[in-house]
């Protein structure tokens, strides 16, 4: 496994991770109790790790590696690594690829469906609200699959560096 390199990313990476709009006008507060409700729902327990976990990716809404999930939330590297796959699991949370072998995990919202525009340049990260695959999606459960997903990162130069 590949480990983070802050020199790629820039130290504050972050930190400097834009804001973006998100669909949902729950405040954080109402998006946390949702995600505790569907916690137990899976039939999983809420414990100090998976509501800091939660809390975290909720806030930041962004695809974060396992160390800025690390430095910024509780418990042990083994601990948290076991609570994100159980998350994982129960479909509150995905993983993330980008292409640069670095897992990425973020808040999986079913109301929620977004993709990803990653700035070849400086790495920033935008989410991209539209997509067109859904109809994809329903044709192939009309084909009989089921737990059908799909996740797509698209590349190019943000307006940033393109003036830059």
């Amino acid at each position: 496994m590949q480990h983070y390199c802050i020199n790629k990313w820039g130290s504050n990476f972050f930190e400097d991770y834009r804001k973006i709009r998100y669909v949902s006008t729950m405040k954080d507060s109402l998006a946390l109790e949702k995600a505790l409700s569907r916690l137990k729902k899976a039939h999983l327990k809420v414990t100090p790790i998976r509501k800091s976990l939660l809390n975290f990716l909720l806030k930041h809404h962004g695809p974060f590696p396992i160390e800025e999930i690390h430095k910024k939330t509780l418990g042990d590297r083994v601990t948290i690594y076991r609570t994100l796959d159980s998350l994982e699991r129960a479909g509150l949370i995905h993983k993330v690829f980008f292409g640069d072998n670095i897992v990425r995990y973020e808040y999986h919202d079913p109301d929620f469906h977004h993709h990803h525009v990653i700035c070849r340049s400086c790495d920033k990260v935008d989410e991209v609200d539209l997509c067109p695959l859904d109809f994809l999606e329903k044709q192939l459960q009309k084909m009989g699959y089921s737990q059908v997903e799909h996740s797509v990162s698209f590349f190019a130069v943000c307006p940033n560096c393109q003036s830059g």
